[in-house]
């Protein structure tokens, strides 16, 4: 049923949830990998960065309390 759901709102909210989304990264020149700042994505991994977001809030405002209690603190939506 939340497939469905989410397919209705947007097909790529499903994909994120299926494949799983993984911030975006960025390699110093000393050859440190690093999470990269918001502010540096391009577009396409700001479209992966509001997908996640949004799936997250689909299933936040379906759960009840302990479940919400019990997943409130992941960062992706792959993790619940």
């Amino acid at each position: 049923m939340m497939q469905i759901f989410l397919e209705y709102i947007d097909n790529e909210l499903w994909d994120i949830i299926k494949s799983g989304y993984t911030h975006p990264t960025k390699i110093s020149l000393d050859g440190e990998v690093y999470l990269k700042p918001i502010s540096e994505y391009d577009d396409k991994e700001k479209k992966r960065y509001d997908y996640n977001a949004n799936a997250m809030i689909a299933f936040f405002y379906t759960l009840n309390h302990v479940e919400f209690t019990r997943v409130k603190n992941y960062k992706i939506v792959f993790e619940i």
